[in-house]
């Protein structure tokens, strides 16, 4: 039984202010480019669901992670097991709020099931630079709302790639 392992890079800001850089690495070894992701960058994420972020630094690779369209034009990368598309051997990447009511998008895990159902606007994929063009219907950008974004929010940006 194979097993695939992948390396992880996170960076978590906030909506309005600085944020810190951490590492999370799950397996051990490099991507298949020959060296982990590594993100330098991203530009401000504003409390509004349609707007450009610029996710930069190294070792995303040149392969396009697998999506999977949620309806409204937003997709979701598609990572997970030998059961997924791709079968765990493409990239994914998520944006993550851990403020008052705990969301994710732009990831699908399983089969059956994504992170609150937010997707992203994948506008580019390379090596270097990952570009968005915000998230998915979604998000409330009103306060209301099962999911939403607010000025203030803790905000975390993670990239995963094979190796």
């Amino acid at each position: 039984m194979s097993k695939s392992l992948f390396t992880a890079f996170l960076i978590a800001l906030t909506i309005g202010g600085l944020g810190f850089i951490d590492t999370l690495r799950a397996g051990a070894g490099q991507s298949v480019n020959g060296a982990p992701p590594v993100i330098s960058s991203v530009s401000p994420i504003s409390a509004t669901r349609l707007q450009t972020i610029y996710i930069r630094g190294s070792g995303f690779g040149n392969t396009q992670p697998i999506t999977m369209s949620l309806g409204d034009g937003s997709i979701d990368t598609v990572g997970g097991g030998k059961n997924m598309p791709g079968g765990g051997n493409t990239p994914v990447m998520q944006v993550n709020n851990y403020a008052r009511n705990t969301w994710g998008s732009g990831v699908r895990d399983s089969p059956d099931t994504g992170w609150c159902s937010i997707g992203i606007f994948l506008v580019s994929w390379s090596d270097n630079e990952i570009v968005l063009g915000g998230f998915g219907s979604a998000l409330s950008t009103t306060g209301q709302g099962e999911w939403t974004i607010m000025p203030g929010d803790p905000m975390r940006v993670v990239v995963i790639t094979p190796i």
